[in-house]
């Protein structure tokens, strides 16, 4: 029993270290997003570009965490769905704005499930 809870402890730490890294609070948002796509090259066969010419991004903590955030479900994405073998990630700062771009080259998403009212699929 004991087991079992101590190896429950540890999931939850490992999922809640996954959805809010530490190194997002010590380093920011650009080294996370540069960590996050090293770990997930390291548990994929994707190759993974980052570029980025932002120099001192200084958002609030809960505005960085949902960038964050977005960019781990855009990537997860691409791990489940896409089939892709690259991804491209790029971070653009301009005054006052921030773009993120992550793009693959996978399959794409079925134009019959971007029509259909029940799909998940891409949601403007």
């Amino acid at each position: 029993m004991l087991s079992l809870i101590d190896e429950i402890i540890s999931n939850i730490r490992r999922i809640s270290a996954d959805l809010r890294p530490n190194v997002l609070d010590y380093f920011g948002l650009i080294p996370s997003i540069e960590w996050q796509t090293e770990e997930y090259k390291k548990r994929t066969e994707l190759q993974c570009e980052f570029t980025t010419n932002a120099t001192n991004i200084n958002f609030k903590p809960e505005i960085n965490s949902s960038i964050f955030r977005i960019f781990q479900e855009a990537f997860t994405n691409i791990i489940r769905h896409s089939k892709a073998t690259k991804v491209t990630i790029n971070i653009l700062e301009k005054t006052d704005t921030l773009r993120l771009e992550i793009s693959d080259n996978g399959i794409g998403i079925n134009e019959t499930l971007l029509s259909d009212d029940n799909s998940l699929g891409i949601i403007e």
